[in-house]
């Protein structure tokens, strides 16, 4: 169940086309790299048809996941038609500007309507309707020649038009003798013959009743005796081609005088019910609650629902026989999907979906995240794929594709969405909506996606959490190295090679392996060095897709020894015991948990020194070790800094310090909007525990103790700090201790704390914020300590956190007594 109540709009009958089929993927070729002299190339440990989801042959391919340049609008999009070579649009918006443009620049005034080139993205200048108030539906007439708009309007061209009018598609003139007088909101229209049929929540035209359907002739837009109705509002309606009836979605109940719970079908020669099995499974009416969208091929009926409250099962998806209404397929995932469209095999959607789980897709998470668009077969899945949980649990489901481009959510409608319409054809999908961005960079309200025959392969690897390998020498020659996988928007496996160096020569490939992941399902990768040369060895991974796209990780060192197997690696130099750092005030009532121990053998740093693009070295504990980009940080003002922008993690560790019962903690700052994290017992890239907060804008703190277990985060327990614990530009501290390996079973108890400084109430908190206990053997060994950030991608703009003071010592049972 989501909490968004949808706006209005309404999708049109769509253009049916098939997508351009792909070209065949064609592996990157490699960067110049020297033969291996000395090493023992380990070989790739998955093939590339390992690696992939095993999914038959016959699965259909979807559009690239570039994000194509198109004309931008200052509103909101509810509506758009492919016809030919133009995409019409329709919405809530006064200017239209080039893609790259930024808001009030370069604008051209546009009223509610506009269209687009299909395959340039550009402006049609000589198109220019005019609209007082905004359209919510959009369809062509069979032949082409019109542009059919519903909505809220009373004006077109200046012209009396009630909320429906015909303009002509070459020239936006009004089609002369086509105005129905309708008294409300027309949501949805759709052509079919010599007929125009209108649903929304109207109940007259032109001085007749018409509760909420209506048909018009086309020539001269009178109204038709054609009169069935809804008892309440109608959302969506689609003829499909030779099944003599019109698909009807919405809040209603009942529909041509029989029951039918927020989806039927009445026949387009009379109007009166038609049966459509599906609605005794897809159960969405009422006031909390409807079928938003439909669509079809002609083969099926494809819907999308949202779901507010009670009244309603549906969030996601379904498929049904377009003549007799079965049930083909219902995916089960959650959070409302507002329009469909099917080309070439593959149903495109857009929404807000944050849990997939029920049909083999991306979980729930904490923080939750949003696919905000998506595609999936239009058959049901070829691997038999079944729903295992919710409403449909046990009822066939389609197949999620791997087509995963980003949207950030926009603010003109004020709930929080990113796109609202969207439609296929002729190998391009097209996406309307209120988003300022797609895949990070600006592009608003309107967006073009290609068949990947003819895209522009321009979107690679992403690599959210530290790709930098742990390496460890298991032996003379020998070393064992670990890693997170990347993902990428379009292409489920991604080929990982692993570069080794040493000395002044050339980076050598060692190892070379396929992986398959998205951006929920990141397994940890390993590959062995058997030919390590003895002295100081860097590592690498460079990770590529199929269309050449690339991205290497930062370096991981080690030493490797020479001598008898087995031999250990050098221990590293003591380093001195530092000053003992200073304890908070005390609190003004009850006891207080004991302060964290002067680092000794542990780490501190009070970033006293000044760097750019780097953290220099700790003043206990050794070099910093950055994952992300090194532009990223700086030492200035007597504290370390993390700019990060939308969307990207970074992180930097103390790999030289090693502690397993561990008390550290470190003061934070500018977290409102992003998420920091404190980390300890860093085993590898992928496997730590970690103290994770986020600043709120009311001033209240998000908390979660969580494990990393090879990349796979889950919360061990969570709570939020009350509303003005933290402003804009005050310091919190933060304190996570690790304890204990229990000796019939790895058990560690964790507890963790967050509190002001530098302000009035700055002193330390007289209970523990959150306490855990975990069984992971992985992490009951020692391991380093870091400082994570991640900016939330629902911010347009990064930010720079602040870091300091940090100490690390050993953490003892006491310290876990909560008062």
């Amino acid at each position: 169940m989501t909490t968004t109540t949808p706006s209005l709009r309404l999708r049109a009958r769509r253009r049916l086309a098939g997508l351009a089929a792909p070209a065949a993927l064609v592996l990157a070729a490699s960067l110049p790299l020297a033969a291996p002299a000395t090493a023992a190339p380990v070989e790739p440990t998955d093939a590339r048809a390992a690696a992939a989801p095993r999914l038959p042959a016959t699965v259909p391919a979807t559009v690239s996941a570039d994000a194509l340049p198109t004309v931008q609008v200052d509103g909101v999009v509810w509506a758009q038609v492919i016809v030919g070579k133009r995409v019409y649009v329709t919405g809530s918006f006064s200017a239209a500007r080039p893609a790259g443009a930024a808001r009030g620049q370069e604008e051209t005034p546009r009223a509610n309507l506009l269209a687009y080139d299909l395959e340039t993205g550009e402006l049609v200048s000589s198109w220019a309707p005019r609209l007082n108030a905004q359209g919510l539906a959009i369809a062509a007439s069979p032949d082409g020649s019109r542009v059919y708009v519903g909505g809220d309007f009373t004006t077109a061209n200046g012209a009396r038009r009630e909320r429906l009018v015909a303009l002509d598609a070459a020239t936006g003139a009004l089609v002369d003798g086509f105005a129905p007088r309708v008294n409300a909101r027309v949501r949805a229209v759709t052509a079919v013959g010599s007929a125009v049929y209108a649903g929304g929540s109207f109940t007259t035209s032109g001085g007749q009743a018409r509760t909420r359907l209506a048909a018009f002739r086309a020539a001269d837009g009178a109204l038709t005796p054609w009169a069935p109705a809804a008892d309440r509002e109608v959302f969506a309606i689609v003829a499909p081609p030779g099944a003599g009836t019109l698909v009807v979605g919405g809040r209603f109940t009942r529909l041509g005088g029989a029951s039918s719970y927020g989806l039927g079908a009445v026949t387009l020669a009379s109007g009166v019910a038609s049966p459509f099995a599906a609605n005794k499974v897809v159960r969405n009416a009422g006031s909390n609650a409807a079928i938003y969208a439909l669509s079809t091929d002609g083969a099926r009926v494809y819907g999308a629902g949202y779901v507010y409250g009670p009244g309603g099962n549906l969030e996601n998806t379904f498929a049904a026989d377009a003549r007799t209404g079965a049930l083909a397929w219902v995916n089960g995932c959650r959070g409302d999907t507002y329009d469909v469209a099917p080309a070439g095999g593959v149903l495109y959607t857009v929404g807000h979906p944050h849990q997939c789980s029920a049909v083999g897709a991306f979980p729930e998470t904490r923080p939750r995240q949003w696919q905000r668009a998506q595609a999936m077969t239009a058959a049901p899945s070829p691997r038999g794929r079944k729903n295992t949980s919710g409403a449909f649990s046990g009822r066939p489901a389609s197949e999620l594709l791997h087509w995963l481009p980003s949207l950030d959510v926009g603010k003109v409608t004020g709930q929080s969405q990113a796109a609202w319409a969207i439609d296929a054809a002729d190998g391009y999908v097209v996406l309307g909506g209120e988003f300022p961005r797609v895949n990070g960079s600006a592009q608003q309200g309107l967006v073009r996606f290609r068949a990947r025959d003819a895209a522009p392969h321009a979107s690679g690897p992403i690599g959210y959490a530290p790709l930098a390998p742990a390496a460890s020498v298991t032996g003379p020659g020998a070393v064992s190295l670990r890693w997170t996988s990347a993902w990428d928007r379009d292409d489920a496996v991604l080929t990982y090679e692993v570069l080794r160096a040493s000395g002044r020569g050339p980076a050598e490939v060692v190892a070379v392996q396929d992986g398959a992941s998205s951006w929920w399902k990141r397994p940890a990768l390993s590959a062995e060095d058997a030919g390590a040369p003895a002295g100081e060895v860097t590592y690498r991974v460079r990770v590529s897709d199929p269309d050449g796209n690339t991205m290497t990780s930062t370096a991981t060192t080690v030493t490797v020894a020479a001598g008898a197997p087995g031999s250990p690696e050098p221990a590293p130099t003591p380093t001195p015991t530092p000053p003992v750092a200073p304890e908070p005030p005390e609190p003004p009532v009850g006891p207080d948990p004991p302060q964290p121990p002067a680092p000794s053998s542990g780490a501190s740093d009070a970033f006293s020194r000044e760097a750019a693009a780097s953290w220099g070295a700790a003043d206990v504990g050794g070099p910093w070790s950055l994952t992300g980009p090194a532009s990223a940080f700086a030492v200035r003002g007597g504290e370390g800094t993390i700019t990060v922008a939308p969307r990207q993690g970074v992180e930097a560790d103390l790999a030289g310090v090693s502690v397993q019962d561990v008390d550290a903690s470190v003061t934070l700052s500018g977290t409102v909007g992003s998420y920091a994290a404190l980390v300890v017992r860093r085993v590898d890239a992928g496997t730590d525990y970690r103290l994770q907060l986020r600043g709120l804008d009311d001033g209240s703190v998000g908390l979660s103790l969580r494990r990393r277990s090879g990349g796979v985060e889950t919360v061990l327990s969570s709570t939020t700090l009350a509303p003005g614990t933290t402003g804009p530009g005050e310091a919190l501290r933060v304190r996570v201790v690790a304890v204990g390996s229990g000796s019939s079973g790895p058990v560690t108890q964790l507890r963790a704390a967050a509190w002001p400084v530098g302000g009035a109430s700055s002193a330390a908190p007289s209970a523990w914020a959150l306490a855990a206990q975990d069984a992971a053997p992985e992490l009951a060994a020692p391991g380093g300590v870091g400082v994570a950030a991640y900016r939330s991608g629902l911010v347009e703009a990064g930010a720079t956190l602040g870091v300091d003071d940090l100490a690390v010592g050993a953490g003892t049972p006491e310290v876990l007594t909560t008062p």
